[in-house]
């Protein structure tokens, strides 16, 4: 009997009732099998060596990685997987991966299901075309239907799996009317459904359907907060601001620890410029120990515009500690720290990413430039001046203090060159002063 494993991410929902979930493939002749085992969580399967890596999205937009580890008993051999959810969705702790029914039981696995699927040789399984790709896929949704609905019948899940196929393939208006069946015939009525009409309707450029079915969800769940979620972002996908921030405010209102209502909250609060009442939802991240990178730049800028520089270099610092690259929080916190004493090291550092990430900014070339005079490094303040100048001709303090710098440095014929490119370009009586005084000299 030939055998052959694949590894699949299985796709997470909101909820991780079953704890795993392996698929075994087995092909002999013209005949293949998947068999569907569910495992209750086990400890001490961490430490198997990592071998293979894969990922995909879920339902919900987060990304499951996994790794597969091979494994040694009896002399026989196997594969064992683990995955893990990253974006704060749950998911189930282990996923195992195994050859052998017996192994399967001393795991303490369940055998769910065989299928038949009628494959002509097992080669046939390799990831090699779209169309293998859109199948192995398929297992995976259908085992996701099996783990995270109560091990359904495969009859019951087929509908889950086209819906998903659909929306995978683009064919977004199928994916409505699919999940719209779904949610029809469903009893008990789950949150899913709802969820996932209106995401495939606002696809298809149908909004009002969409908010329309979120609303229809939300009778049946009131408060729910993934579904307020997926309210709020609609309405602001759809540019109503004020309306999703209402939706924002029920939903921390539901669930005061709620990361995504707050962070969202305070950030749609921010870009309507009420700095104001965007303070207390971004502190209250910071409170609960779920502040971002964007958080703490979104509270960088609230206490700068209070006039609080000290408070807002300190939340830009730990933007940027967090892995920001943002070049407008860059040159923010840069400005900050050039102006706090003991921080210049600091600002030129931010200032040396921010005219990497944008080399034409010759305000960010300019500052830097000042910094490394005030350090007493004046060839590299040359090439930041220089290069200041080049990016903007007319950028006046630029030229000033280059012209200055360049006479300072001995090169007269440099600076009174200079001095004539700013006459030429500044008709500003105490700038035009200057420059004829280096003229003279």
């Amino acid at each position: 009997m030939r055998k052959l494993l694949i590894d699949l991410c299985a796709l997470c929902s909101e909820t991780s009732r079953v704890p795993g979930v392996a698929i075994r493939l087995r092909a002999k002749g013209n005949e293949g099998r998947m068999g569907l085992w569910r495992f209750s969580a086990r400890s001490g399967l961490d430490d198997l060596p990592q071998e293979s890596t894969a990922g995909m999205p879920n339902a919900g937009g987060n990304l499951v990685l996994g790794a597969t580890g091979k494994y040694q008993r009896d002399g026989g051999s196997g594969v064992l997987g683990f995955f893990e959810s990253l974006g704060g969705a749950p998911f189930p702790p282990s996923v195992q991966l195994v050859e052998d029914e017996q192994v399967c039981r001393e795991l303490g696995g369940e055998i769910l299901e065989e299928l038949n699927l009628g494959f002509d040789e097992a080669e046939e399984l390799r990831c090699d075309s779209p169309e293998q790709k859109f199948g192995l896929l398929g297992l995976a949704l259908l085992c996701f239907g099996l783990v995270c609905e109560g091990c359904e019948a495969p009859a019951q899940v087929e509908p889950r799996v086209a819906a998903e196929a659909a929306a995978l393939k683009g064919n977004h208006r199928l994916a409505a009317e699919l999940w719209y069946e779904i949610y029809r015939t469903e009893d008990p009525k789950t949150p899913r459904p709802f969820m996932e009409t209106a995401g495939a309707l606002f696809a298809s450029g149908d909004e009002e359907s969409a908010c329309a079915m979120l609303d229809r969800g939300l009778i049946v769940f009131p408060g729910h907060g993934p579904l307020l979620l997926a309210k709020a972002r609609l309405l602001l996908e759809c540019g109503f601001q004020r309306a999703a921030e209402a939706v924002f405010l029920e939903l921390v209102a539901v669930d005061p620890e709620s990361r995504d209502g707050l962070a969202a909250l305070g950030r749609l609060r921010l870009a309507l410029g009420n700095e104001r009442a965007a303070m207390e939802p971004l502190k209250r991240l910071v409170e609960l120990g779920l502040a971002d990178a964007v958080t703490h730049a979104g509270l960088g800028r609230i206490h700068a515009v209070r006039g609080q520089p000290l408070l807002a270099l300190r939340h830009y610092s730990r933007a940027i500690e967090l892995g920001s690259d943002e070049p407008a929080i860059l040159i923010a916190a840069a400005r900050l720290a050039a102006d706090s004493p003991g921080a210049a090291a600091m600002a030129l550092d931010w200032l040396e990413r921010f005219v990497a990430a944008c080399p034409q900014d010759s305000g960010g070339h300019f500052l830097r430039g000042e910094l490394l005079i005030e350090a007493e490094r004046p060839e590299e303040a040359l090439v930041c001046l220089r290069r200041a100048v080049e990016t903007d001709p007319g950028h006046m303090l630029a030229v000033l203090k280059l012209a200055r710098l360049l006479a300072a440095l001995g090169d007269g014929s440099a600076a009174r060159s200079m001095a004539q490119h700013g006459l030429a370009q500044s008709p500003d009586p105490a700038q035009r002063a200057i420059l004829e005084a280096l003229l003279a000299e």
